[in-house]
């Protein structure tokens, strides 16, 4: 079998490791009293920072910082806490919620946050004006009432036993009504008016974003040491493409923390003294291959199985995971909440041999030139993904092993901030790459087949069998009977073979240990930092 692929990939990621330590990086920091400033570094940019048009991880990060949400979640993904309320009521029959708010939360504006607040911000999020990416995972919300200043009444179309999860992830963010309206189609593009512990302070996009210090701030979830204000004055979420630049810039101490460092640099931060790694208690995280079904190439559940069949993850962890991962042979790890142990007698492995089977039997014959053709047409599916060292070498080695069972795999990789845009868009394409975030089956799927979910579009096609089970997992009395049915969707996606799995990955939260301390890390949506409210600099 031919590894030319991997062995570039793998010798080119190790090359820039030898030349770190003579790298310099000046990162603009701008000026801050006494220096307060945490530079956190990351590889791409949002496109914008609205928290109901945008659904990834790089919107989210600032987000989380910026505002609050009604209620928390402790860093085990499960245990909820309240936020900016002070309790909650579930009725009898699970259909309504009613939340006491706190009373003392304000906006970076000065302006005091009511129900009213509560209640825009979420018939916003539901608005069919605002066509939300997000609006699936806020669940059965039929209406959302300020029954007075400071209380919400919440009613569902049915019971959803996953809402009070939803209401923690940064689209679920309460924003100042007056700012979207001041912003207008501006608002997430030059500021928003937030509870959170830190404040819009400018965004230069692919650049930075600068946020500084909510100084009223003192409502800080129950888990974290400090209820605020937050301990430094700014943080600077700071784009960063290149991976030796991070490193060079996090040994040297011209940047703070990251958490999208290569794997190939891990041992090296490890072995410095002067820099910290540590991982979140609990964290769902994997790297993929999406098909669209409808598209003709991968129509077939015999191609799209065949291509799973043909890709040796095992050798991928050691080669390009650096054993950092684990090799992903089901769509999320046995030790997900939800997740059907039928599925282990089942797992997707290595085999070319059979591979090449079902592409014969799907009626795809190899060619003179060694790739597949049926009616005239060439196995040459078009992916899309995003352009940096880690899509691109792990995407490569893809390419290597699907030809050797004949097919023409085209990588268009695009710069990072444009590449989830062009995937989202449908248009050009039959396979894509991207990682999923999940602290339950129910949060892996919810994503891409929950009704009413717009990142359905990713498949084009819904299977509506699966969408059904969704639902009635959804609206399940009992957490056993919810999990029974999201387990059963969990069967049929996997025997449809509507994703290639790659890797369960860790979240590796490395930080100058000399610079900052407090990095308390979270897996919540693959945002490491959460609030912030711990950090502080090393005096």
């Amino acid at each position: 079998m031919k590894r030319t692929v991997i062995k570039q990939s793998t010798w080119g990621m190790t090359v820039g490791l030898f030349v770190l330590a003579s790298i310099t990086l000046s990162v603009p920091v701008p000026a801050a009293a006494g220096g307060d400033t945490v530079i956190i570094m990351r590889h791409d940019d949002a496109r914008m920072y609205d928290l109901h048009k945008k659904l990834s991880r790089s919107t989210s990060e600032p987000l989380f910082m910026m505002t609050d949400t009604l209620v928390a979640i402790e860093d085990d993904l499960k245990t909820i806490r309240p936020s900016l309320v002070k309790s909650w009521t579930i009725s009898p029959d699970g259909w309504t919620y009613t939340f006491k708010l706190c009373e003392d939360v304000i906006f970076y504006s000065g302006k005091p946050m009511t129900a009213e607040d509560v209640e825009y911000t979420f018939k916003r999020w539901l608005s069919p004006e605002t066509n939300s990416p997000s609006v699936g995972r806020a669940g059965p919300m039929k209406e959302v009432r300020a029954i007075d200043k400071y209380t919400v009444e919440i009613t569902l179309e049915k019971p959803f036993a996953g809402f009070l999860p939803q209401l923690a992830v940064a689209y679920a963010g309460i924003t100042n009504k007056e700012s979207v309206e001041r912003f207008g189609k501006d608002f997430g593009l030059k500021g928003l008016d937030g509870t959170g512990p830190f404040r819009w302070e400018k965004w230069i996009p692919r650049d930075q974003i600068i946020l500084r210090r909510h100084d009223a701030y003192r409502w800080g979830p129950p888990m974290f040491d400090n209820s605020g204000p937050a301990h430094v004055e700014r943080i600077i979420w700071k784009v960063i493409p290149e991976d030796t630049a991070r490193v060079a810039s996090l040994l040297s101490g011209q940047g703070d923390i990251s958490y999208n460092i290569p794997l190939s640099a891990v041992q090296q931060l490890r072995a410095a003294s002067n820099i910290s790694i540590v991982e979140p208690r609990a964290f769902g995280w994997i790297a993929y291959i999406g098909f669209r079904i409808d598209r003709e190439l991968v129509s077939d559940p015999r191609v799209r199985r065949a291509m799973w069949l043909a890709v040796d993850r095992d050798t991928m962890m050691k080669t390009l995971w650096f054993n950092e991962a684990a090799p992903a042979h089901a769509f999320c790890p046995p030790t997900t909440p939800g997740y059907d142990k039928s599925i282990d007698s089942k797992l997707v492995r290595y085999n070319p041999a059979k591979a090449s089977q079902l592409l014969e039997e799907a009626g795809w014959k190899i060619g003179g030139d060694g790739f597949r053709y049926k009616d005239g047409k060439k196995l040459a599916p078009i992916l899309y993904g995003q352009d940096d060292p880690f899509w691109r070498s792990r995407m490569e080695a893809v390419q290597g092993y699907l030809r050797t069972v004949g097919v023409d795999l085209q990588l268009k990789l695009w710069e990072p901030t444009l590449g989830s845009a062009k995937i989202q868009s449908g248009e050009g394409h039959e396979m894509w790459a991207l990682f999923g975030a999940y602290g339950s089956v129910a949060e892996l799927l919810g994503n891409y087949f929950s009704p009413g979910q717009r990142m359905c579009a990713y498949l084009a096609k819904p299977d509506e069998e699966v969408v059904a089970l969704m639902r009635a997992g959804a609206s399940a009395e009992t957490p056993e009977k919810s999990f029974a049915n999201y387990a059963k969707a969990l069967n049929l996606i996997h025997d449809r073979s509507y994703w290639l799995p790659l890797a369960y990955e860790k979240m590796l939260v490395s930080y100058n240990n000399r610079r900052v301390t407090g990095v308390n890390r979270h897996g919540i949506n693959g945002c490491g930092l959460y609030k912030g409210l711990d950090i502080k600099i090393v005096k």
